[in-house]
């Protein structure tokens, strides 16, 4: 659902789990932490969840950002902004 520009993302895996917001931390050993904050939903709810990258891996942090934000981004999009 679309609400100027807003757009709450769901993916295949998360059944029903919509996003409320992603946070990204910068982890002491130069890596990323992303949490996911789920909307509350009726009576279910939802624990954040966490998926840690290492310090060479910002290509998959902005990767799996985009896709939860539903971003489209690729390689056209680096190439475009050049």
């Amino acid at each position: 659902m679309s609400r100027g520009g807003y757009r709450e993302a769901t993916t295949p895996q998360s059944k029903g789990k919509r996003i409320h917001h992603l946070e990204i931390h910068q982890g002491e050993d130069g890596g990323h932490r992303v949490v996911h904050h789920f909307h509350v939903d009726g009576m279910a709810s939802y624990p954040p969840t966490e998926h840690m990258f290492g310090k060479d891996e910002g290509h998959e942090v902005m990767a799996h950002v985009a896709k939860h934000a539903g971003i489209e981004h690729g390689e056209e999009a680096s190439e475009e902004e050049e």
